[in-house]
């Protein structure tokens, strides 16, 4: 290519899946990173280095089509097409992907030929963007949506100590400053967030726990 090569992120659970495709891309003159799961995914595109996005469906913790659904909340079909890559044949499936904003679909194993011709029809008539990512804040200032121990939650809960995360949230150990105790503290990550049925069961998780 005579250019800067086109961003690929390949998304795909299965290891030997991700490893192949990114190397037959790569011959091919993209420059392809991937990623393993929904939510690493979001954070690589949130850093601003894709230009195409392929996606796999069945993915543990957090499906593909979640992935998409809150994507498509921050970027349009022409700001970042998304090409769904998934064994999942059936019509209803691939209605339910180009209904929640998949700009194609290919099926597995997949036709490397035919793939190239579909991304490189996503991406004819766009212009290169070259344009890093805004700089991070200096060390005085606060990152927003950063959480971090020694924070104030609520004005109440101080995190001390982060204990797990997953794909939805993470745990933090936390001192409730007005009971004078030690309490956990469940976090939603961003993203997930903004789904609905996430949050509600964040929710039912929160009351049964008290």
């Amino acid at each position: 290519m005579d250019h800067e090569p086109w961003r690929l992120l390949v998304v795909d659970d299965n290891e030997d899946n991700r490893d192949m495709l990114s190397r037959r891309l790569e011959r091919k003159g993209y420059a392809v990173t991937s990623a393993p799961d929904g939510r690493q995914a979001l954070d690589k595109i949130a850093a601003g280095s894709v230009d195409l996005v392929i996606l796999d469906i069945m993915m543990p913790g957090m499906s593909g089509i979640e992935v998409l659904s809150v994507l498509r909340k921050t970027h349009t079909t022409a700001d970042l097409p998304v090409i769904m890559a998934t064994s999942k044949t059936e019509s209803e499936d691939v209605v339910g992907a180009l209904e929640t904003g998949a700009n194609d679909y290919v099926t597995k194993p997949i036709d490397l030929p035919v793939l190239i011709a579909r991304i490189e029809a996503q991406l004819r008539g766009r212009k290169k963007t070259t344009t890093a990512p805004p700089a991070p804040p200096g060390p005085e200032e606060p990152v927003p949506g950063r959480i971090e121990p020694g924070m104030v939650l609520a004005g109440q809960y101080r995190l001390d100590r982060p204990l797990g995360s997953g794909c939805f949230g993470c745990v933090y150990m936390a001192h409730d400053l007005k009971l004078k105790r030690d309490v956990a503290v469940k976090i939603l990550h961003g993203s997930m967030a903004r789904l609905p049925d996430v949050r509600a069961r964040f929710e039912r998780e929160a009351i049964a726990s008290c």
